[in-house]
């Protein structure tokens, strides 16, 4: 009977605590629900031969990894304050006699109850959803569904022995505080710490610095590559920043306002500013989660919906054809295209929209109005840029002209200056005029990295001296001429372009033509549509693992407050303060209070989108104003979420602080 008189206690102890218990345990079910379905996933045979099986895998198995952080962290901070709210009640146990290490063997009891629960429940729910969800990835994907259920016991093991982890580390955490506090301590644990904060002001000026430097580097960032080098960098910064203005810096405000006597000693100022002081000294990293969270949901969202959407324009841009050859080293047109036309007629198949021409492509720094090819030069000393060069011939084929160009002229797109010297060799620069070269940019990533230049020289003798010289600067490095052979299929199938593909990879090798690439727009879209597709599943479920978490953190928040201020009211009653001015001056703080993190995260947002735009171009994605439709209606759905949440767990705010009891 004395060996179940814990397990009774643990039971009784849950039941009496339902109000925090409760979303506690619905957050641990739902986390353990999600991580089954994301270890699932990857290993799910519904996926088996679909289009770019290997990549979706690959980013489903990223994202499991991910969600798996993300239950560390969450249940860590959930448990911690669900600990510390029964402070009180372990100090006082523990002076009516209760040893700590029997306190330690209830926790135990706690912890198992609820860890049981959560994982056989979140399993249960997760094998539920788990169809549900394939079904919309594969749906998101435009990929065929299968019918049947599947169930994992690899993913289900993985989850479980991920869980007990997870909840044993907990209450390893939870007894070291519990052991380590002396019952004075215990008793005063949810008071702890009720004296006037104190200005840090080197917190501050480290949380001005660190913000200011991340958004710095947000906004002055200009090359996509060297935008990825930092962004890391850049996230880090803000996220110390964010941490240390809330903690501090919303500590050094108040007290700025209570300097100012004029401002300060007016009953509604008076009670605002020092209720607020203590109230940010008790929340401030409780909000600055809250702000950190909803940051990168905003960002999740809006990055990987641009992507999902933009996906078929982003094809188009870089494959403007159906399929393009590319020839490099010692080519023969002539035996390439008769290898082409002979793959076309055996397949009884027609092209269209046929364009042929040489081209070069590689890279340079411009600083000011200086092209510099020099691999020693600081890439930060100036703007790392794209340059494209094809002849002139090839340029009149393309564009249906009969220009001409001297021996030292070119055409520049865009126009810019009267001459340009291109390693080496100087060049008077003409407009072209209203034409565009987007039609020649099959299979290749330029312009993705930076901004771009396009040059029309005037013979292949200067373009092959172009190539020799970019050679000798960029050694290893350097590019190479190839000839592209790029047209459209009349009315093709699916099969057209596989068979297609296979055979002419055949022909050209048998012709000898030289080096060779093969592009096929239809099967780079499968390709591309798995990674887009993937990382908006992947953005909309952590989206949605984040918002439970920022939920759950507003809750306990206003769960928090409404038992300090339960307190606080009757003191300020006694004092003589009206009841209808105080719930007044309650209400705003509270208002300012849990809006704050939402208003900073935007903040954030405006200063990343410049950021994250630099970025996009290295998935192809080059729309800015989809990008910040995408980002306005993130911004708007989350906001209204949060605004949704915030009411509803005001409630549980209200009722406490209305209650008699």
């Amino acid at each position: 009977m004395r060996k179940l008189f814990y397990a009774r206690l643990a039971l009784s102890n849950i039941r009496k605590n339902a109000r925090t218990y409760i979303p506690y345990i619905l957050s641990c079910t739902l986390t353990v629900a999600m991580t089954y379905i994301m270890y699932l996933l990857p290993r799910d045979p519904g996926l088996t031969g679909a289009r770019g099986e290997v990549t979706l895998r690959s980013t489903l198995v990223l994202g499991s990894f991910v969600v798996t952080i993300f239950a560390v962290i969450f249940l860590f901070y959930t448990s911690s304050f669900l600990s510390k709210r029964r402070r009180k009640e372990f100090g006082l146990l523990n002076v009516l006699g209760m040893e700590k290490k029997h306190i330690a063997r209830m926790m135990f009891f706690e912890t198992l109850y609820v860890g049981a629960f959560s994982v056989v429940v979140g399993l249960a729910v997760g094998v539920g959803l788990s169809k549900l969800v394939l079904l919309l990835l594969l749906k998101m994907l435009d990929f065929d569904v299968a019918f049947g259920m599947n169930f994992s016991a690899q993913a289900a093991l993985i989850t479980l022995a991920i869980f007990a982890v997870i909840f044993f580390l907990t209450l390893l955490n939870n007894i070291r505080h519990v052991h380590f506090a002396s019952p004075v301590e215990l008793l005063r644990g949810d008071r702890m710490g009720e004296r006037e904060p104190k200005a840090k002001w080197l917190l501050v000026l480290v949380g001005v610095i660190t913000l200011g430097a991340g958004y710095w580097m947000a906004v002055s960032i200009t090359n996509p590559v060297e935008a990825l080098m930092f962004f890391f960098v850049a996230v880090v910064l803000v996220i110390i920043g964010t941490y240390c203005l809330f903690t501090a810096g919303s500590i050094a405000v108040l007290k700025i306002l209570k300097r100012n006597k004029n401002y300060y000693y007016k009953p509604e100022h008076f009670i605002s500013v020092s209720g607020m002081m203590y109230r940010m000294k008790q929340n401030a990293v409780g909000l600055a989660n809250i702000c950190i969270l909803s940051t990168m949901v905003l960002v999740m969202l809006s990055a990987t919906s641009t992507m999902f959407i933009g996906t078929e324009n982003s094809l188009m841009e870089r494959y403007p054809r159906d399929i393009a050859v590319q020839l490099s080293g010692d080519w023969d047109e002539a035996a390439a295209n008769a290898a082409i036309e002979k793959c076309l007629a055996d397949n009884s198949l027609t092209a269209e929209n046929r364009l042929e021409y040489t081209k070069e492509e590689f890279a340079a720094l411009l600083r000011g109005d200086e092209l510099i090819f020099d691999t020693s030069v600081d890439l930060g000393s100036g703007e790392l840029i794209s340059l494209r060069c094809i002849t002139l011939e090839d340029f009149n084929s393309i564009t249906g002209r009969n220009d001409t160009l001297e021996a030292d002229q070119v055409y520049m797109f865009p126009y810019d200056g009267e001459s340009i010297e291109l390693l080496g060799m100087r060049f008077e620069t003409l407009d072209p005029g209203d034409v565009s070269l987007d039609a020649i940019a099959s299979g290749s990533y330029y312009g993705l990295y930076g901004e771009s230049i396009d040059f029309v020289v005037p013979d292949m003798e200067t373009l092959q001296e172009i190539d020799a010289r970019q050679q000798e600067v960029y050694g290893t490095a350097s590019s190479a001429l190839v000839h592209q052979i790029a047209f459209d299929i009349v009315e093709p199938t699916e099969d057209d372009y596989n068979a297609l593909s296979g055979e002419l990879f055949d022909s050209l090798t048998e012709a000898g033509t030289g080096g060779m690439r093969i592009f096929v727009r239809e099967q780079e879209r499968d390709y591309v549509y798995s990674m887009n597709g993937g990382l908006f599943f992947l953005g909309v479920f952590l989206g949605l693992l984040f918002i439970m978490a920022t939920v759950l953190i507003m809750y306990y928040k206003q769960l928090s407050e409404g038992y300090d201020d339960k307190r606080n009211f009757s003191i300020m009653r006694k004092v003589g303060l009206e009841k209808a001015e105080i719930r007044r001056s309650v209400r705003s703080q509270v208002l300012i209070m849990f809006y704050l993190p939402l208003i900073t995260a935007c903040v954030h947002i405006a200063f990343a989108f410049p950021f994250i735009m630099r970025l996009l171009p290295l998935a192809g994605i080059t729309d800015v104003g989809l990008f910040a439709v995408c980002t306005l209606v993130s911004v708007v759905v989350f906001a209204v979420i949060y605004a949704a949440s915030y009411a509803l767990t005001a409630r549980t705010y209200y009722r406490i602080v209305g209650s008699d009891d």
